[in-house]
């Protein structure tokens, strides 16, 4: 009997959980003891209320379902504990132009999928000579304020900057491209 409690006393040893807050528990574990089974002694009430608890030893997670064994834990060692909440699975609705009237989609993703489906109109022929004439337009006044005396050099070179920088950011929008 003798040998008997020599080895389970040898099978239990103690480890140190390292909370994320700087915090540290000390319990007594067994070679034998799966890993879930320490958090749920450790840590019950985080589990109860749903929160997510992983243990990382030397950089490595450790599986619910692992032993403490195949992990070669001793007498001493760091765990570092983390809880966090839960985060929940998201919903990712694929839709093909085939099934689009076979099932109801929620308002919430339709808008989003307006959202994130829209993008510039063409337009017609109107509407590109209407912006050419604009442009035109706008280029005749830039040069007359730059040309008439009216305006110091400080200001013209404000007016260059200002055009330069305005046909900058329409050439480098996403709708042109």
């Amino acid at each position: 009997m003798g040998d008997y409690e020599e080895i389970t006393q040898e099978d239990q040893f103690h480890i140190k959980i390292k909370l994320s807050d700087g915090a540290s528990k000390d319990t007594l574990v067994k070679n034998s003891d799966c890993i879930y089974k320490i958090k749920q002694q450790e840590f019950p009430s985080e589990l109860k209320a749903e929160k997510q608890v992983r243990f990382i030893f030397q950089g490595k997670f450790m599986p619910d379902e692992s032993l403490v064994s195949s992990h070669k834990l001793q007498e001493g060692s760091y765990i570092h504990a983390i809880i966090s909440e839960r985060k929940r699975q998201e919903l990712i609705i694929e839709r093909t132009h085939e099934d689009s009237d076979s099932f109801e989609i929620p308002i919430d993703i339709q808008i989003e999928a307006r959202v994130e489906g829209h993008h510039i109109e063409e337009g017609t022929t109107s509407d590109l000579i209407w912006g050419i004439i604009f442009g035109y337009l706008l280029h005749i006044l830039m040069l007359l304020c730059i040309l008439t005396g009216r305006l110091n050099r400080k200001q013209r070179i404000g007016v260059l900057i200002g055009v330069t920088l305005s046909f900058w950011t329409l050439l480098n929008s996403k709708e042109i491209k």
